[in-house]
């Protein structure tokens, strides 16, 4: 239900330090050990329990190609998610997304009323896109879910694979926090939205970047 700590200073400073030493200075100097990362340890750190959605920290985009000449972005403005956690078991877990079709956003209003009309995602009769994550894996800070996405009332088994960037207490909600990119590449014609293919790319990534707080223990 298309994850992105990338560089320590460590080694530049390392790299200070051993240029400031004379020639024959015997004293090594040794870079530290790299603190482990919050997402090492995936979700075993945090509680079981259901999380909802940071709405000011999450997105949904997707992309394709026009022509072969760019590879547009349209999002949606209005989705929610619920994740009910077993991180003992994270296998065990369950997601279900649900998205306001007629809330695509591509920053052109006349094209979102085309995206909207019943030549694509006819949102007047299908006004809702959902995803139900029916397999989970998690392995360290890597996961891939499986399930249907429903657009336009076909359902199509689809799997998003992604990373876990944090999963520890969020400093400013001081709740347990759960933050994620994910991922797929999927046909739109298996959906139907067949207009103008191949001209404009049948391929479609779908990109996904949600924090997650805790909303009810377990």
């Amino acid at each position: 239900m298309n994850v992105v700590a990338r560089h320590s200073f460590a080694f530049i400073a390392v790299a200070i330090l051993a240029g400031c030493g004379s020639s024959d200075d015997t004293d090594v100097v040794t870079e530290a050990a790299p603190e482990p990362s919050a997402a090492a340890t995936a979700v075993a750190g945090l509680p079981a329990g259901i999380y909802g959605l940071d709405k000011t920290h999450a997105y949904i985009s997707f992309s394709y190609s026009h022509l072969g000449f760019s590879n547009p972005v349209v999002g949606f403005t209005d989705f929610d998610a619920t994740l009910n956690l077993d991180s003992a078991a994270p296998n065990e877990s369950s997601l279900e997304v649900v998205v306001a079709a007629g809330s695509i956003y591509s920053r052109v209003a006349k094209f979102d009323e085309h995206l909207m009309s019943d030549e694509l995602f006819d949102t007047a009769n299908y006004p809702e896109i959902t995803f139900s994550a029916s397999e989970i894996a998690v392995d360290g800070d890597q996961f891939s879910m499986t399930g249907p996405l429903t657009i336009k009332g076909i359902a199509k088994d689809v799997t998003f694979s992604g990373t876990i960037n944090k999963a520890a207490d969020h400093p400013m909600r001081k709740v347990p926090t759960l933050g994620v990119s994910a991922s797929a590449t999927v046909n739109r014609s298996e959906w139907g939205l067949t207009l103008a293919v191949p001209a404009v790319g049948d391929e479609v990534s779908i990109d996904i970047e949600v924090e997650m707080p805790l909303e009810d223990g377990a």
